[in-house]
């Protein structure tokens, strides 16, 4: 009886396709995404309770610093954050870092700990405007054409 359950189980994992391979691996990763972010939240609920504030501020910052690409224009008028999205850095990094914070703290989230959150990111991820939008790519071809 055991042999032909194992054959069974056997039989299904050869069956399965590629698709079915990649679905099992996405699942996977989903599934240790919500397990990170639950820790995290927990972790994070802890040192709230606790007033441990800057705490619970410095793991989300080290969360979204270790999982972004992030950019802060040095400007003392107007700086903006930058986020890498899907091949491009786009101007709209303190909105994502809102969606991300509202994800990890669900009831705990307050518009001063978002703030808090941003101002620490900013700080770690400034940059000189002219060396952020500086493009070697033009540069290059620029020179390439001049033969």
């Amino acid at each position: 009886m055991v042999d032909k359950e194992l054959q069974a189980s056997f039989n299904r994992i050869d069956n399965r396709t590629d698709e079915d391979r990649n679905n099992e691996k996405l699942e996977q990763k989903e599934k240790n995404e919500r397990n990170r972010i639950t820790q995290l939240r927990n972790d994070c609920w802890q040192h709230i309770l606790a007033r441990q504030e800057d705490n619970a501020t410095e793991f989300i910052v080290d969360d979204i610093l270790n999982h972004e690409f992030i950019y802060t224009t040095k400007d003392d008028i107007k700086s903006e954050v930058w986020i890498y999205e899907n091949g491009i850095y786009v101007p709209n990094g303190q909105s994502k870092i809102k969606e991300r914070t509202r994800q990890i703290l669900l009831h705990a989230y307050t518009p001063q700990r978002v703030n808090k959150i941003i101002a620490k990111i900013q700080a770690d991820t400034q940059i000189e405007h002219d060396k952020f939008f500086k493009n070697d790519c033009i540069k290059k071809f620029q020179f390439k054409m001049e033969y």
